[in-house]
């Protein structure tokens, strides 16, 4: 064991560790999580907007159709 931990640079990793600033780091996953949340939510009101969209034209055409009278056999 003792020649794993000489081999790892320990001193190196200490020094970058006590350089992350913890708030900062709080807000950056704070800002990623709004972030998502906004992307999702854009997606989810396109979806129900594209949903709504064909919808109202599927009945303005059976509406169309329904005008014209029955369909005749030919």
């Amino acid at each position: 064991m003792a020649v794993l931990t000489e081999r790892l640079p320990v001193d190196r990793i200490t020094e970058q560790a006590r350089q992350v600033k913890f708030w900062r780091s709080v807000l950056t996953a704070l800002a990623g999580l709004l972030f998502g949340l906004g992307w999702l939510a854009a997606k989810t009101f396109a979806l129900l907007w594209l949903a709504g969209v064909w919808s109202v034209t599927a009945v303005k055409l059976g509406w169309q159709e329904a005008r014209r009278g029955p369909a005749r056999a030919g």
